[in-house]
């Protein structure tokens, strides 16, 4: 083998190990590019749930039956009562918001564990 020859091998060497690494920079792009999405998506809807200690679909259940609880059995003046009614409506229309925020979760999780591998 020659000089020429051997200087060619390893810049051929050279310029695959780059475009492994162009691809593998490409992938970890699209990545973070999911997981900007899937965050912001994420805060949108803990926005939109007006709660931040509300973060699954249980727990929204749970703040319902005990608002709606509350509402049955304690006595208040109206404007506590269409405070009450009013947070209620809210939480019932997102009560779908929060099982969506329930799947975000793992799948944030598992592309960050992605990404870092």
């Amino acid at each position: 083998m020659t000089y020429r020859e051997g200087l060619t091998a390893k810049t051929n060497e050279l310029k695959a190990i780059n475009e492994k690494k162009r691809g593998c920079q490409a992938k970890i792009k699209e990545i973070s590019d999911e997981i900007e999405s899937l965050e912001a998506e994420k805060m949108r809807i803990i926005k939109s749930i007006n709660n931040k200690d509300l973060n699954t679909a249980d727990d929204v259940k749970a703040a319902i039956k005990q608002l709606d609880h509350r509402i049955n059995t304690t006595t208040m003046s109206n404007a506590d009562q269409n405070k009450i009614i009013k947070e209620l409506k809210n939480l019932k229309e997102n009560v779908g918001n929060a099982e969506s925020l329930s799947q975000i979760k793992p799948k944030l999780a598992e592309l960050r564990q992605s990404k870092n591998a």
